[in-house]
């Protein structure tokens, strides 16, 4: 079996869906007011706290908590990939937050409480935008991602074989080393080798 210079071999091209793309969000005055209700330390910080201007945008691979008042001011980028857990709060039956590394302050991290607390279709929008864009673009797409070249990888290798066979070439001499480091990769993992 020859294959002149004129005959065409159509091999359909593999597309690799990428990851998920997410439009640009902005959620805007996030800024807490609840601390005022607090005695003493509403009448301390309140300059502070009236000034206080909070807002996040969700951008296509980051998000982006920019805080500012006559205070202090923050910019905090984070990819979705270092985002941990996204939890959504509910305090005293009325005060709703997210709670999530992205706010962090010290050793730990602060809730994002818009306003006085009782915005919960906000919170849960944002929540929900946080944890969706943490699946699509973060850890746990890159690991489905890989999983899903390395199947792609698996397919053609399967094709490249038959075809060798159909043409009666030998087999690679690096493709029989391959084979034996996989081989040596899953005994080392106690994970069997599925053909």
């Amino acid at each position: 079996f020859q294959m002149s210079v004129n005959d065409q071999l159509m091999i359909p091209e593999a597309t690799v869906p990428g990851p998920r793309q997410f439009e640009v969000v902005e959620f805007r005055d996030l800024q807490p007011l609840w601390p005022l209700c607090i005695p003493w330390i509403g009448c301390l910080c309140c300059p502070c706290i009236v000034t206080c201007n909070q807002y996040l945008v969700l951008e296509a691979e980051e998000a982006v908590l920019t805080s500012s008042n006559i205070c202090w001011s923050s910019v905090e980028r984070r990819p979705y990939a270092q985002i941990g857990e996204v939890i959504e709060m509910n305090m005293c039956l009325c005060c709703h937050a997210v709670k999530s590394n992205l706010n962090e302050a010290g050793k730990g991290s602060a809730p994002i409480c818009p306003g006085w607390g009782c915005q919960a279709d906000k919170v849960q929008r944002l929540a929900e935008a946080l944890q969706e864009r943490k699946v699509g673009r973060g850890n746990i797409a890159q690991i489905q991602q890989a999983e899903l070249t390395v199947a792609y990888v698996k397919d053609i290798n399967a094709k490249l074989d038959t075809v060798m066979q159909h043409l009666k070439l030998a087999t690679p001499p690096l493709a029989n080393n391959a084979e034996v480091m996989e081989r040596d990769i899953a005994a080392s993992h106690a994970v069997p080798i599925k053909r």
